[in-house]
C-alpha cells in the first residue's frame, strides 16, 4: 500500500472524513485502494455456508444419479446424513453459488378422457397398508440418438414404491411385460405367495396388459388383475411418476452417447439406487433391493 493510500486509511479511521472524498482529494483510484485493503475475516455464517457447500458436493459426488436431487431432497439429506438442519432458501442459494442444477421433472397428472371399455378397478376404494398387497405395472420408452426406441416395463410395489421387477427391450409387447412380471414375482417371499389373500396387480388397458398371453401369466401366479379406467392414467400415478423420474434422472443428455448394452445395465443400476439410496420425501419401510 502506498503512502497516499496509507494516509487515506489513517485519516478516515482517526477523523470523520469520508474515504471516497479523501481518495478524490489525494488522487488515489478507488479500485487500487480497495484491492489493497485487508479482507474481512469470515463470519460464523460464512463458515456455515462453506460447510454446507462441502456437504452438498459430497452428496452429489456420492452416486452417479445423485445429481438429480432438488432442493427439498437436498435439505432432507443434509439433515439425515450430516445432522445439518437448514432452510430451503439457504440451500437453494448455496446450490446456485456452486452452479448446481438438479434435473427437474414434472409429476404426472394425467388427462381425463371418456372411457371406452371399463374393466374392474380393484384399488380405488381399498387401503394399501402392507408390502406386496398391490403391485403396479406400466411401460415407458427411451428414444436413442438414432431415433431407435427402447422400452422399459416395470413392476413396483405400491406400498413401498420400490421397483421389484423390470425388463428393457426393443419392442413394446406382451412378452416384455410378461417377463417384467415374472422377474417381480421371483422377488416376492414364498410366505406371501402362499398366503390365502391374493395379490392385486394394477395396470392400464394397454394391449400388452390385456392380451391372452399376459392374462395367462397373471392367472398362473394367482393374481387379481385391476385396471385403470381408460383415459385416466392418474389412476396409476405411482408408476407414471416413477417412469417420469427415470427418464429425467437416468436418461439425460450425458448418457445419450452410451451403447444400448450400457443403457440396459445403467437402468438396472438406477432401479437399485431408487430402491436403496435415493431420497424419498415420504416415509416408507426398508427398501427391497433388486436381485443381481
Amino acid at each position: 500500500m502506498s503512502l497516499a493510500e496509507r494516509a487515506v486509511v489513517d485519516m478516515s479511521e482517526n477523523a470523520k472524513y469520508s474515504q471516497t472524498k479523501l481518495l478524490a482529494v489525494m488522487n488515489v483510484p478507488s479500485s487500487t485502494f480497495y484491492s489493497h485493503k485487508a479482507p474481512k475475516s469470515p463470519t460464523e455464517h460464512d463458515l456455515q455456508d462453506a460447510l454446507i457447500i462441502e456437504k452438498i458436493q459430497e452428496i452429489v459426488d456420492a452416486h452417479e444419479f445423485n445429481n438429480s436431487y432438488g432442493i427439498k431432497r437436498m435439505v432432507q439429506e443434509l439433515a439425515d446424513q450430516y445432522d445439518i438442519h437448514t432452510g430451503e432458501h439457504r440451500v437453494h442459494r448455496l446450490m446456485q453459488k456452486i452452479e448446481y442444477k438438479s434435473v427437474i421433472t414434472q409429476s404426472y397428472k394425467g388427462n381425463r378422457g371418456r372411457p371406452v371399455v371399463e374393466r374392474d378397478n380393484l384399488v380405488k376404494d381399498i387401503i394399501i397398508e402392507r408390502p406386496y398387497q398391490v403391485l403396479t405395472t406400466d411401460v415407458t420408452y427411451l428414444v436413442m440418438p438414432d431415433k431407435q426406441k427402447l422400452y422399459k416395463a416395470s413392476v413396483l410395489d405400491w406400498f413401498t414404491g420400490d421397483v421389484i421387477g423390470a425388463v428393457v427391450g426393443y419392442d413394446m409387447t406382451s412378452d416384455l411385460t410378461k417377463r417384467a412380471l415374472q422377474t417381480a414375482m421371483r422377488q416376492i417371499p414364498k410366505s406371501i405367495l402362499n398366503a390365502e389373500t391374493s395379490i392385486i396387480l394394477h395396470s392400464d388397458n394397454g394391449s400388452h396388459f390385456i392380451s391372452e398371453e399376459y392374462e395367462d401369466t397373471v392367472s398362473f401366479y394367482g393374481l387379481m388383475h385391476s385396471f385403470s379406467s381408460p383415459g385416466h392414467p392418474e389412476h396409476n400415478t405411482i408408476i407414471e411418476n416413477y417412469h417420469s423420474f427415470f427418464k429425467s434422472e437416468f436418461f439425460n443428455p450425458r448418457r445419450l452417447s452410451w451403447s444400448i448394452n450400457a443403457i440396459i445395465a445403467g437402468a438396472h443400476r438406477y432401479d437399485y439406487w431408487w430402491n436403496t439410496t435415493r431420497i424419498s420425501t415420504k416415509t416408507r419401510p426398508a427398501a427391497i433391493p433388486l436381485a443381481a
